[in-house]
């Protein structure tokens, strides 16, 4: 990653945990306090095989949702072929995944915090609406950034999936 996940927790204006999502904070701050941890030693320490059998996950991938119009959360088409290619890479597998929306610079701190929380959340909703049932799940908002280049490019959701 880019950011050191410490630098990350510094930027979380607001976590939402989704209704059916037990654990998902426990599993949120598991990650961010292994953050100093190589990944191979994060999800070593996961369950791997959480429904005791069946679907497996398998899947260590961190997808990048990019193109979320200014001041807005909505998804838009090309999202939404995004996703749909996340939700088939994904399949009825029962992984781990932190869904973080981001925001650029431009408009109101609270706005872009707001945004990016919203981000994520769209996202998330989207993937359960294609059949995509996690494990554990958390959906949280880093609020404004420049990290990754121009203005459109920090208007973006990143999805990190785990075994």
């Amino acid at each position: 990653m880019k950011m050191s996940l410490q630098r990350a927790i510094l930027l979380v204006m607001c976590t939402c945990i989704l209704p059916g999502t037990a654990g998902a904070a426990e599993a949120h701050r598991s990650w961010v306090n292994a953050g100093a941890q190589t990944e191979t030693t994060r999800t070593a320490s996961l369950d791997q095989d959480p429904q005791g059998g069946s679907g497996f996950c398998g899947l260590d991938q961190k997808y990048n949702v990019i193109g979320f119009n200014q001041n807005s959360n909505d998804l838009t088409t090309s999202l939404k072929a995004r996703l749909d290619q996340i939700a088939g890479d994904i399949g009825d597998r029962k992984c781990y995944a932190q869904v973080v929306g981001y925001s650029s610079h431009e408009g109101g701190l609270a706005s872009n915090a707001l945004f990016a929380v919203e981000r994520a959340q769209n996202a998330l909703r989207y993937l359960e609406a294609r059949g995509v049932s996690f494990a554990r799940v958390s959906a949280t908002g880093a609020g404004a950034t420049d990290q990754f280049g121009p203005p459109a490019s920090n208007r973006r959701v990143v999805i990190v999936v785990t075994p």
